[in-house]
């Protein structure tokens, strides 16, 4: 592997999705009712089952999306890929080194481009975007598609393509 990192949305992303994951459970889990049922003797056996079922449900659910805030990008002698999440890892795309004719570092709006996958306008030209924070990224360009992969060390994935032999005769100019 010549190549590893991993990218994380800001804080404040976290928090946001905490605070509604607090309120769905002050709204949606009644635990005094399920108390007094269980305390009442009720068909206690099936409530307890359901009770323990609603908190591990959203808790499994809460876990899964932040695994999935996270970008893993690597880079290894035969292609370059790019997933989300660690533990569940969701393969995005796989782009063979032997396709890459372009190959930069450019800088990009993050608010307009950043969402996973998105496919936007860059430089005029189509463009897919691959990205979770900072504002530089590597536009690789095959003959097939244009993508922005963000990258916190744009300069070491690009060192890294280029060591693994992407053979590109672009410069590491940057484009607004």
């Amino acid at each position: 592997m010549y190549y590893k990192e991993t990218q994380r949305m800001a804080v404040w992303v976290y928090i946001i999705i905490f605070g509604i994951i607090a309120m769905f459970f002050s709204f949606c889990v009644p635990i005094e009712a399920v108390c007094r049922l269980i305390a009442d003797n009720v068909k206690a056996g099936w409530v307890f089952y359901v009770f323990i079922f609603s908190l591990l449900a959203p808790l499994f659910c809460f876990f899964q999306s932040l695994d999935r805030l996270r970008m893993y990008t690597g880079v290894d002698s035969n292609h370059i890929q790019v997933a989300f999440g660690t533990v569940f890892r969701v393969p995005l795309l796989e782009i063979p080194l032997e396709y890459i004719h372009t190959l930069r570092k450019v800088s990009y709006r993050p608010w307009c481009n950043r969402l996973y996958r998105s496919k936007r306008s860059f430089e005029g030209k189509p463009c897919e975007f691959c990205a979770m924070r900072g504002t530089w990224g590597v536009l690789i360009e095959t003959n097939e598609r244009r993508l922005v992969i963000g990258s916190q060390h744009p300069d070491k994935l690009i060192a890294a393509l280029r060591d693994a032999g992407v053979n590109t005769d672009s410069t590491l100019a940057c484009a607004d």
